[in-house]
């Protein structure tokens, strides 16, 4: 079972203050789902109720999309009403030097092979594309990450690795946002020639955040 989030496991100790109540929380969200979509439909339905805590995990057991529907996260908006909820994942403010940059979260599903070059670079940069790689496909949300490393990586490799990593908006924005399936199925296509200058603007340290196996 994958790592919650930071900002979801800060909601749960916000939702369940009593001693003992949030670690009973954060196991029984742990083990309802690996994507924090459905952990944050539970979550927001129990409202800080253990007792509906517990139904709701075992309803997403049964059928995930009926957890979604009880916590008002299955319509096209759930992002919004996510961020809205446990605070924006996707961006965040900086201090670099004493200023304040602007910078994009993304995500990138990562093989072993790969992440053992991250792994060399002091967890700094990303390796060169191989020559039949043109492009660099880092996403924009953290679900569509996991469903790549569980659902391809795995069976690629036998591990996938969720890796999050900041850049400075002001690089990004000469790329365009690529929408390859639905709403939240977004990237950018990084030409991998210019993918030194991605590295050159990253922001703090490439991290591991889900492995599956």
């Amino acid at each position: 079972m994958a790592a919650m989030t930071k900002r979801l496991r800060e909601r749960l100790e916000r939702d369940f203050p009593e001693p003992g109540s949030a670690t009973e929380a954060v196991r029984i969200v742990d083990e309802s789902s690996d994507l924090e979509r459905v952990q944050a439909a539970i979550v927001l339905w129990a409202k800080g109720d253990l007792g509906k805590l517990r139904d709701a995990s075992r309803l997403a057991h049964e059928d995930w999309r009926d957890a979604l529907v009880r916590g008002e996260l299955a319509d096209d908006d759930w992002q919004e009403r996510l961020d809205a909820e446990l605070g924006l994942s996707d961006a965040t403010d900086v201090e670099i030097g004493g200023q304040p940059r602007d910078v994009v979260t993304l995500w990138r599903p990562t093989g072993p092979e790969e992440l053992a070059l991250v792994e060399a670079s002091g967890w700094r940069r990303w390796p060169p594309r191989l020559p039949d790689q043109p492009i660099f496909y880092p996403v924009l949300n953290e679900d569509y990450a996991i469903r790549i490393a569980r659902d391809w990586n795995v069976k690629a490799s036998g591990v996938g690795h969720v890796t999050r990593f900041d850049v400075r908006r002001e690089h990004l924005e000469q790329y365009e946002v690529q929408q390859v399936g639905g709403e939240t199925i977004l990237e950018y296509w990084i030409p991998a020639e210019r993918l030194d200058e991605l590295n050159d603007n990253i922001v703090g340290t490439i991290e591991v955040v889900r492995t599956f196996r």
